[in-house]
Order: structure tokens, then C-alpha cells, then sequence
């Protein structure tokens, strides 16, 4: 089975279901979010891989297999900064 490669993805605390911001580095995936989101606030970020499950093919939510490298982290101005 071809695995999917390893991504880092960035979402509200708490919903991590709902993964909008990909990136390949963890910092690209921060910015993506804060971006959209005041200063203070709480987000996660992970690195994580998708399934490639054919099952999954056209569907609007595929779920994760793996993920490492999750973290917590408040929004501050540095990363709000345009």
C-alpha cells in the first residue's frame, strides 16, 4: 500500500477533525492559520499522514493514520504578523 507522505497540519484546538491548513513545515502551517485567526488564539499543530485507503477515495473527510509531533500553541503577534 503506497503510504502518503507526512504533512503538517494546523486547526482551532479541539478539532482536529477539521485539518484546513496544510503545509509542509510546521512554521508554513502556523502562519497559514494565524493568518485567519486573532492573536491568542489556541491552535494544534501535527505532522500527520492521511489514509490512502481506496474506501476513502471522494470523500470529504479522510481520516489520519498517523500523527507525531502534535503540539499546542497560542497565537501571539509575532505569528499574527502580516
Amino acid at each position: 500500500m503506497k503510504r502518503a507522505p507526512w504533512k503538517w497540519y494546523a486547526c482551532i484546538e479541539g478539532q482536529a477533525d477539521e485539518c484546513d491548513y496544510e503545509s509542509d513545515s510546521r512554521d508554513a502551517a502556523i502562519a497559514a492559520i494565524a493568518r485567519d485567526y486573532e492573536p491568542g488564539t489556541v491552535i494544534e499543530v501535527m505532522e500527520a499522514r492521511f489514509s490512502t485507503a481506496k474506501r476513502y477515495e471522494g470523500h470529504d473527510f479522510v481520516p489520519f493514520i498517523a500523527i507525531r509531533n502534535r503540539e499546542t500553541v497560542t497565537l501571539g503577534l509575532r505569528e499574527a504578523a502580516p
